[in-house]
């Protein structure tokens, strides 16, 4: 899903799965789901800050991403991809109460959806590279071995309309009008 994973999604990762969610038992459900630990999930949930109120969605995220970072970046990183396919596969966009931001996680799902396709299409364009060039020197090869053109003799003067073509032992003329399309006159 993602070939690079860097502090930018991670952020809006956290921004949209917690704004994703009104209420915190479904944030503790979309958790689960993702593949969080339960002892890790009902510690965290079960935190309160100084006054004695409970963390925000966002704090809680923070603080799960705090603990993922300990646990390796497999782990992290397999939690995350969950959290985006949660994102990006969600249909219906509509809040669950009034203060239901939900547009942020939209904008969250529509920032992810928006990567993933920019490093799908850098992926493709590297291994199309890749084979180009490696179908470049095969052919290159085969081209050598055949004893196909190894050099391009062009007429002197400014009036030359003809180049000749080295090919061994054998030379052949070519017009330059047909020189560009890539086509051959009989050998001379």
């Amino acid at each position: 899903m993602f070939d690079i994973f860097t502090e930018e999604i991670e952020l809006t990762i956290k921004s949209g799965i917690a704004n994703l969610y009104w209420y915190h038992g479904d944030l503790k459900k979309a958790w689960l789901r993702g593949g969080v630990d339960r002892t890790t999930c009902d510690s965290l949930f079960s935190k309160r800050q100084a006054d004695g109120s409970k963390f925000t969605k966002r704090l809680l995220m923070d603080m799960l991403y705090e603990q993922l970072r300990t646990s390796g970046f497999n782990r992290r990183l397999e939690i995350s991809r969950n959290f985006v396919r949660f994102l990006v596969e969600h249909q219906s966009f509509v809040p669950q109460a009034d203060g239901h931001r939900i547009e942020i996680a939209e904008h969250c799902a529509l920032k992810l959806k928006a990567v993933i396709e920019d490093q799908k299409k850098e992926r493709e364009r590297l291994e199309f590279q890749a084979h180009k060039t490696a179908s470049d020197s095969s052919q290159e090869r085969d081209f050598s071995q055949q004893g196909h053109p190894r050099s391009i003799y062009c007429g002197q003067g400014p009036y030359a309309s003809k180049a000749r073509i080295r090919t061994g032992e054998d030379f052949y003329s070519v017009d330059a009008s047909i020189r560009d399309s890539g086509r051959r006159t009989i050998p001379d």
